[in-house]
């Protein structure tokens, strides 16, 4: 790394990528956090994406030097598995991750790295992938990245991403009724809804706004609540 670090003219992140098992990612990765000539993890992940995601940002935040780390290689996303691909990513984006880098193998014989001709055969899921970047680019959310953080304890179910008593992130798999915790935050915040499947603008639903200081209900998905949503609650 320290090498690598001496030729890398345009200063781009350097990290290298790892095994799909823990037993052998962790024996690699751990010795390096706090390493100055590291500055990312393409993690291989046959596990829990967001929680192996999170452990590496937060135990290398703790060790003096931030990584960015993303989920290469996820298991087994085929073409037209557009929800698998989608609640992959945003469970990777909700841990703080940099994005997932999808691989091309597995059960189809022309569906490999060495035999794919048409990417277009991925075309649905490179859309679905592509509401969770346009989110993020979004400027009353982009504004904030730098300081947000993991902090699902606030949040009813699914997962929450934040920088408290500004903004909070929450994406769910079944937006049904939610109760973020804002005990500690203060003022009015609004409640808009993005669709994580289709994009588009922030939506209005059943709870426009809600206070401080307490739990508060989110209300009601602006529809099909059975499906996943992202839940943005912001100071106006």
């Amino acid at each position: 790394m320290s090498y690598i670090q001496t030729i890398n003219t345009y200063n781009h992140p350097v990290g290298h990528h790892c095994s799909g098992k823990h037993e052998l990612r962790y024996p690699v990765y751990d010795p390096q956090l706090g390493n100055p000539a590291m500055d990312a993890a393409f993690a291989q992940i046959n596990e829990d994406y967001h929680e192996e995601v999170l452990k590496y940002i937060e135990a290398s935040r703790a060790a003096g030097k931030k990584w960015v780390v993303g989920n290469d290689e996820p298991n087994k996303i085929l073409p037209g598995q557009d929800q698998l691909a989608r609640v992959s990513l945003w469970k990777v984006l909700m841990a703080g991750g940099e994005g997932m880098n999808l691989y091309t193998a597995y059960d189809l014989p022309d569906y490999s790295d060495i035999t794919i001709e048409d990417f277009r055969r991925l075309e649905s899921i490179w859309i679905q992938l592509s509401h969770g970047l346009r989110f993020f680019q979004r400027p009353e959310v982009n504004r904030h990245l730098a300081r947000m953080t993991t902090q699902s304890q606030l949040i009813s179910q699914g997962y929450c991403y934040t920088k408290p008593g500004e903004i909070y992130i929450v994406y769910s798999e079944n937006a049904g009724e939610l109760e973020l915790d804002l005990t500690d935050a203060k003022g009015d915040f609004e409640v808009k809804w993005y669709d994580p499947r289709n994009g588009g603008s922030l939506q209005e639903s059943t709870v426009k706004r809600v206070k401080g200081g307490k739990l508060s209900r989110l209300g009601s998905a602006p529809s099909e609540p059975e499906q996943d949503w992202v839940v943005v609650v912001r100071k106006p």
